[in-house]
């Protein structure tokens, strides 16, 4: 007979004669839609070995400096020869006496193990990283992957004319394509027939920001070195540009694409002397100078930023504690730059400050600038900006930046289950998620495996619930967004009822952390949503009212809904590139609508909308319920040939049954209680099934042979 073999980063771990490492395999609880549950082993003992302490590096010693018991350690398991757990982890629980007590992780866990904790904003998008113009705007109405820039109104549009600001739209990505970058970035596949969905295909997510991830701030931020410098002057006043950024003495300048151009001290115009700048706009300037041959009344030291000419520092009289000496002073935070124009815009040179002396010596002894780009929301004219509104034609949209840093990739995914209906399960081998709706796995009645033959009754232990965690009404809810004060409380939210006095009221099962959106009519009785961001507008110097973008919003979703309109055409409006005149586009075919919910088309996101697209099956095996843990003989071939998405048939009472879980499987052809849910197609099969249990004229057996070990609960759903 075939002993358990169990390794650990690829080692073999010694196991004890009477050594019982029990699996339970699961992946989502029909009592619990919420989350997705991993397979598990009880808690067991490793004897402290001689080889067992060598891999473990002597973990049960308090001296050990080990990590492994702070670690999701690579474990492998094999039963009869076959490997039952292929991906795994094992955690050292703690160590007892002679043993260490041990517990096994697998299944969907290695899958949310990598994501967890990442964000979608932390996603490789570069590729969908654009130029933010009305060209790429307009370009993206056709786009059914990437991005794409739908008719949204945050603020700015109205129902008597079809004009809309291209300043004022915010781009969306498709959902799709965020979910096959999750996967993608993880290492892994993904498969089920949603992915080839058309309506799954059209669903975009929203946020309305345009910020930057921390990635790409940290990779278009720069500090560096103020080369030093002697000027002498008298009489009129001269001008030099701040200028010779030099990197030698910094390690973390980074300047990927020539976003500065480094050029050297001088005291003209010249624009070989200035700093060319693209997308940043935040400067930190620290400077050490020393000045000689300072007169009160003549002598002048200014440091000038902004557009207007507005002082930094004035180097103040001998009498006021300046005039001779050396001086260090930091300026931080310059967003108002000095411009030289030619009245196109790609020709914008910025400084970020400029020197005005006369009738003294300075010495530049020392100095340091850095900059990044700023933040926020572009086009705005707060603070709150990418650029201060003269960016429009220039300035980087970074994709990953502009999901903002609402939701993880793990809460997407979870959203796409929940709203479709998903159960997910992992093949290690191939590392790959399998996605199946629970409709299609009563679908799978017809190719159902026969278990009649595995179940063992003369065992006399079997146990039948007759209800779950679910409540009389269930509901499905969107999460409500306190800055919409035009949506309707309640927006998108849905409900189940299930017929059992005995359950409680109500229960929210879920709240999936993205938001509803209300539908108007607006540019000439046009579908729209309303997302009210936009608290005020300002003119931009082509005449184009800028969108002031204020207000926190929640994330949405919304469906793809580009289409030909008739009654006239849709008017983007822009600056153009020769300033300072305004572009405008116009187009009545792909026009890039997108909505919620609408009466009359065939999907909807509210959740009344899709319990009857994706719900209706699992509803069905929820009223008059019948879930039974009954003694079966599992094999280890069962067990390597697992699919939760297969139905299993049983002739005693000719019905067909969900595995919900086989708990503490141990090995070749041990007696193993399985709980199974059963797959209604009428309602008559709930009281056949009872008239089957009942036929064995035995009671429920509530021994704890019937119960999964309570040592490992708390991790389960890790």
């Amino acid at each position: 007979m075939l002993n358990d073999r169990l390794f650990i980063n690829e080692q073999e771990l010694d196991l004890s004669p009477d050594t019982v490492i029990a699996l339970t395999f699961q992946i989502n609880d029909l009592a619990e839609l919420k989350d997705r549950q991993a397979n598990f082993s009880n808690q067991f003992k490793l004897p402290m070995t001689r080889n067992n302490k060598m891999v473990l590096e002597d973990a049960d010693m308090a001296q050990s400096v080990t990590r492994k018991p702070y670690r999701k350690l690579p474990a492998r398991v094999i039963k009869n020869g076959i490997e039952v757990v292929t991906v795994g982890y094992a955690i050292i629980e703690n160590a007892e006496g002679n043993f260490y007590n041990v517990t096994i992780y697998s299944g969907n866990t290695d899958f949310f193990d990598l994501i967890e904790g990442k964000l979608l904003s932390d996603l490789d998008l570069s590729a969908y990283n654009h130029t933010w113009n009305a060209a790429n705007i307009i370009a993206s109405r056709t786009n059914v992957s990437g991005y794409k820039y739908p008719v949204i109104n945050w603020g700015d549009l109205v129902n008597t004319n079809r004009d809309v600001y291209a300043i004022n739209q915010r781009p969306a990505m498709f959902v799709h394509t965020l979910m096959d970058r999750i996967f993608s970035e993880a290492g892994y596949n993904k498969s089920g027939a949603v992915l080839d969905d058309s309506n799954y295909k059209k669903i975009l997510y929203v946020n309305g920001d345009l910020k930057h991830s921390d990635k790409f701030m940290a990779e278009r931020s720069f500090r560096a070195h103020i080369e030093p410098a002697s000027f002498t002057s008298v009489g009129i006043g001269l001008v030099g540009q701040w200028a010779g950024l030099d990197n030698h003495l910094t390690n973390d300048f980074f300047d990927p694409s020539n976003k500065v151009v480094l050029a050297t001290w001088n005291v003209t115009q010249a624009l070989a002397g200035k700093i060319l700048l693209k997308e940043r706009d935040m400067w930190h300037v620290k400077l050490k100078f020393e000045i000689s041959g300072w007169v009160n009344g003549t002598s002048i030291f200014k440091i000038i930023n902004g557009i207007e000419g507005v002082d930094i520092y004035t180097h103040p009289n001998s009498g006021a504690g300046g005039g001779n000496g050396t001086f260090t002073h930091t300026f931080d935070e310059i967003t108002d730059f000095q411009f030289d124009i030619d009245y196109t815009l790609t020709s914008i040179y910025r400084q970020p400050v400029k020197i005005i002396f006369q009738n003294l010596t300075v010495n530049i002894i020392d100095g340091e600038v850095s900059g990044e780009p700023l933040n926020g929301n572009a086009g705005s004219s707060t603070t709150d900006t990418i650029d201060e509104g003269y960016v429009w034609n220039r300035a980087i949209i970074e994709m990953a930046g502009a999901l903002g840093n609402d939701i993880s990739q793990k809460q997407l995914i979870q959203t796409v289950a929940q709203i479709e209906g998903l159960i997910f399960a992992s093949d290690p081998l191939t590392k790959t998620i399998i996605f199946k709706k629970f409709d299609e796995i009563v679908a799978a009645i017809p190719i159902a495996k026969d278990w009649t033959d595995k179940l063992h009754m003369e065992d006399k232990q079997w146990k039948l619930e007759f209800r779950t965690k679910y409540a009389q009404k269930n509901w499905l809810k969107y999460q409500e967004d306190s800055n919409d004060k035009d949506i309707i409380k309640g927006t998108g939210n849905g409900y189940f009822t299930v017929d059992d006095e005995t359950l409680p009221i109500k229960k929210d099962l879920f709240t999936v952390p993205v938001s509803a959106s209300k539908m108007e009519k607006q540019l000439v009785e046009l579908d729209v949503p309303i997302i009210r961001k936009i608290e005020s507008t300002v003119v931009d110097f082509a005449g184009v009212p800028v969108g002031d973008f204020k207000t926190d919003a929640a994330p949405r979703i919304l469906v793809d809904d580009t289409q030909d309109i008739i009654g006239g055409d849709v008017n983007y409006i822009y600056s153009n590139t020769s300033f300072p005149l305004l572009g405008t586009t116009s187009f009545s075919t792909n026009v890039p609508l997108c909505y919620f919910r609408l009466p009359g088309k065939a999907f909807n996101l509210d959740f009344f909308s899709q319990l009857l697209y994706n719900y209706q099956g699992l509803i069905a095996c929820l009223d008059k319920s019948k879930k039974a843990t009954l003694p079966f003989k599992i094999t280890t071939t069962d067990i390597e040939e697992l699919d939760h998405f297969i139905p299993v048939y049983l002739a005693q009472c000719g019905l067909y049954f969900y595995i919900n879980k086989i708990i503490n499987w141990i090995k070749g052809t041990s007696i193993t209680k399985v709980e199974l849910v059963l797959l209604q197609r009428d309602y008559e099969d709930a009281i056949q099934f009872a008239g089957f249990l009942r036929n064995y004229e035995l009671e429920e057996d509530g021994s704890d042979s019937l119960e999964e070990s309570g040592e490992v609960s708390a991790r389960e759903d890790n």
